[in-house]
Formats: C-alpha cells, structure tokens, sequence
C-alpha cells in the first residue's frame, strides 16, 4: 500500500505460492525495488525492499530455490542481483549506461543460465544494446544495433535459437522486429511503416508461425491494438485490428498459449475507460485464436480499484495470474494482483466488454543493417 508502488513481474514458486518483484519508485521516480512471496492464495509470507536497486523489475527463480531479479540500480544502470529463497543478497552486478524499458520485457534467462539484456544505449540517438551475461553476471558479448534511430526495446524472447528483439524506433515510433544470433550476429529486421506503430512486448510463437501485438494507426486517424503474424523469416501473412475508441487505443503486456492451441493476452485496453472518469487503467484478460478473432474479454478490476496489468503468468491449476498497480489520475498508488480461472474470471470481474473494429491502414518492410558491435 506504500503510494506510487507497483508490481512489474511475477514467476510460480515449487511450494505453489508465487514470488512478485516491484518498485515503490511509482513509474519514473526515486524508491527501491521489492520482492514479496506470497502463497497460493495471495497472502505475503515476507517482503524484502532493496535500498539502492530502483526496480526490481523481472524476477526469475533459480534452481537453489532462490531467485534472480533484473532492474535498475540508478539511472542509468541495469542491475543484475541474485537473492535465497528468504530474498537475502547472495551477490549483485551492475552494467553502466543500459537502459531496460520499465513496461517492456527486454530481458530473460536461458535453459543454461545465461542471461539475455535488451534495452537502449545512450549515444544521443538510442540505439538498441544487446548484452549476454554468464550465470554469475559477467558479460559474455555486448552489441549494438540500429534499428532506425531513438531505438526502445519493449520485448526480448528466443525462438528456435536465434533472438527477437521488438520495439520502436525513429520519429513516428515505427515498429520494429530484430533478429540475431546467439553470438549477436544481425540476421535480419522489419519495421512497421505507420505513426505510433509500436511493437509492445507480446510475442508468441507456434512452430514456424509468430505472432506479435502491435498498435497501428487506422485510417481513421486513431490508433488501434492490432496482432501482426509472420513466418520466421518475418514475412508478413496479415495485421489485424482487434479493437479501438475514437479517443484511445489498448496496450497488451505479454501473450502466452493456451491449452487449447489459442492466445491468451494480458491487456490493459483504454478503450474501456470511463469517458466521464478522468483517465484511470483497466486490465484483464482477453483470448483470441491463431486468426486473431475474439474469444472473449474480461475485464479484472472495477472503478474503484482500477487495476494496470503489467506481467502476467499461466498458474499450475490452468488459471493465470496477473500483476501491476491502481493507475488513476496519472499515480500508481499500490500492487494489485489478481488470480483468475481458465476463462479469466475472478472475484473482480466484468464480462460486458466490447470495443469498435477499426480500417487497417500500415505498411510492413525490411530496413536496416547493424550500427556496429563491441565486444568485450
């Protein structure tokens, strides 16, 4: 309940509870970062605060039973930090001058214990920064691309060995899809040609198909949630709107399958807001299938407690988790965390959702070499 507190990522424990990682920084000011261990039901068991880390801002668990969290130490830095199962330091690194996107996804850890950093390197006109570390936080290889200019990273992920890498780029935040190599070698990249079309950090994957969520501008002049799929070489197949407002668009953080072979979307989508509130965040969960058609939408929160949905997970009894903050009137006030069944129905849910379809109008093309590349 601490103000300006909010919770960015969350993983299942071995014991069946969950551990959650956060900030008390709200989204861009001065605070430490937390992890909290809570048990199957939601109750804390105990809460650590970090003093010099800013945000705790993913959290990963470790085969000790410990944990490893990803942030901020002061800006800007990344701080890499190993805990035991009680949150207690077992050891901290930190990497100068890159900047992970406090939303995004921008990092994670491999079946071998590397760790996989994206984020924006500082050289007056951002570029992406892509840094490979050991189990222990030792850099491996670091390596910067451009991919078009005042480059945000928003999503980092592996597929089939190589690493894609989504955001947005240059004056129109252009969307953005860069793959390399497991030794930061450029593959390939594709941008999206529309104003404020940024790739947010939803990416899945089925076999050789990917698929992405994106928001485009529509030829409305609105901006509009939209799901781009391709082939692994990142050839287009189609881009589809899912849903707009004539004064907003929706954000999706993070896309996981289902057991059913659909996509199930953690959403905060402002198309639900209140127009007669001043600007508070709904979130939920909405599923679609593999051709981008609605399933359903539930919506986890209410107006009294506005929830903004940042990380979510598949739980082992087949339901899902999501965590963040209450968003309203522009102040993260405090951690929600909300525990739905299979169909995204909670104690605080509303299934009587709906959004306008909107007309698509984007472009989709290759771009892009790599800036140059550094190693250590």
């Amino acid at each position: 309940n601490a103000p300006n507190t909010y919770a960015s990522d969350v993983k299942q424990t071995k014991d069946g509870g969950y551990i959650v990682s956060g900030t008390t920084a709200g989204v861009f000011g001065n605070g430490n970062g937390f992890l909290m261990k809570i048990d199957s039901l939601g109750t804390p068991t105990w809460i650590k605060e970090y003093n010099g880390l800013k945000n705790c801002y993913r959290v990963f668990t470790t085969p000790e039973k410990g944990f490893l969290t990803i942030g901020y130490g002061s800006v800007p830095s990344t701080s890499i930090t190993e805990m035991d199962s009680l949150g207690n330091v077992i050891w901290n690194k930190k990497i100068d001058s890159l900047n992970l996107f406090i939303l995004g996804k921008s990092c994670f850890r491999r079946a071998n214990k590397e760790i996989i950093l994206a984020g924006c390197k500082d050289y007056g006109n951002r570029h992406t920064e892509v840094i490979k570390l050991d189990s222990v936080g030792n850099i491996i290889w670091s390596k910067t691309y451009d991919a078009g200019g005042n480059d945000y990273v928003m999503g980092v992920y592996e597929f089939n060995g190589l690493i894609y890498l989504i955001g947005n780029s240059g004056p129109n935040y252009d969307g953005f899809i860069l793959v390399i190599d497991q030794a930061g070698n450029f593959i390939r990249c594709k941008r999206l040609n529309s104003y404020g079309s940024s790739v947010y950090n939803g990416m899945y994957f089925d076999k050789n198909q990917l698929y992405f969520q994106t928001v485009v501008q529509c030829n409305t002049g609105t901006l509009c949630l939209a799901i781009l799929k391709t082939d692994s070489m990142l050839n287009l197949h189609w881009i589809k709107t899912i849903a707009s407002d004539p004064a907003a668009w929706g954000e999706v953080f993070g896309m996981l399958k289902t057991e059913d072979n659909n996509i199930i979307m953690n959403i905060e989508p402002e198309c639900y807001w209140n127009p007669s509130t001043t600007s508070y965040s709904r979130g939920g969960l909405m599923k679609i299938d593999t051709s981008a058609n609605i399933i359903w939408t539930v919506l986890n929160d209410t107006i009294s407690n506005p929830f903004f949905p940042i990380s979510f997970i598949r739980t082992s009894d087949h339901g899902y988790l999501s965590v963040g903050g209450t968003w309203k009137l522009q102040s993260v006030s405090h951690i929600n965390i909300v525990k739905t069944n299979s169909t995204g129905i909670s104690s605080c849910s509303n299934q009587n959702v709906s959004c306008l379809p909107c007309p698509l109008a984007v472009s989709y093309s290759s771009a892009i070499a790599p800036l140059l590349t550094s190693n250590p």
